[in-house]
């Protein structure tokens, strides 16, 4: 299985700045892309930058663009916060926060069957069972979480069957039933 599953399954705590860092969320992206963060930008990284990311990720998204923006933050917990870590080696927190940026926005790499041209990513079972469940039937998160494997499983297959998505016959099924016919034909007579 891809290292993005194992990880989006079972995340790991990340820290920075003395804060612990929330699950990256698409909000705390577009987020940080709104305050300009240089680890979005990929602009030089200054100790705002650090400061304010750590600070947004350290929240969940709603909770974060509120705190943000409020004078609490700017004028009080900025430099209290700033006191408090002030022996902290920066370049090694800006590696940390970099670190989990990419952990957490690691994308499944695709495989290729050296057998024939199919590319997938690999996904595992319950990560497309859910994701069938969420976008094909409308199930929230936590609907589809608590809907049985087995009836899961049966929708899926008449979905793709009623989609024609399964390719049932490969190119080896057709050439053994092409040899069976044609030994069937040679031993018993063609048929129509």
């Amino acid at each position: 299985m891809d290292a993005a599953f194992k990880l989006a399954a079972k995340p790991r705590s990340h820290f920075c700045l003395g804060l612990k860092l929330h699950e990256l969320c698409l909000g705390h992206l577009f987020l940080l892309r709104e305050l300009d963060s240089a680890f979005i930008t990929r602009e030089p990284i200054t100790l705002k930058d650090l400061a304010t990311s750590a600070f947004v990720c350290a929240h969940p998204y709603p909770d974060a663009a509120k705190r943000v923006r409020s004078l609490l933050w700017q004028y009080i917990f900025v430099p209290l916060w700033g006191f408090k870590t002030r022996k902290l080696d920066y370049d090694l927190e800006a590696e940390k926060f970099y670190n989990y940026l990419k952990e957490e926005r690691a994308t499944p790499r695709i495989r290729a069957d050296v057998c024939n041209d199919q590319r997938d990513f690999g996904s595992p079972f319950e990560w497309r069972l859910l994701s069938m469940l969420m976008t094909e039937f409308g199930l929230s998160y936590s609907e589809a979480l608590a809907f049985p494997v087995a009836k899961s499983n049966c929708l899926w297959a008449t979905l793709g069957e009623t989609r024609d998505s399964f390719q049932l016959w490969n190119e080896r099924d057709r050439a053994f039933w092409a040899a069976a016919k044609q030994a069937d034909d040679a031993k018993f007579g063609a048929r129509n």
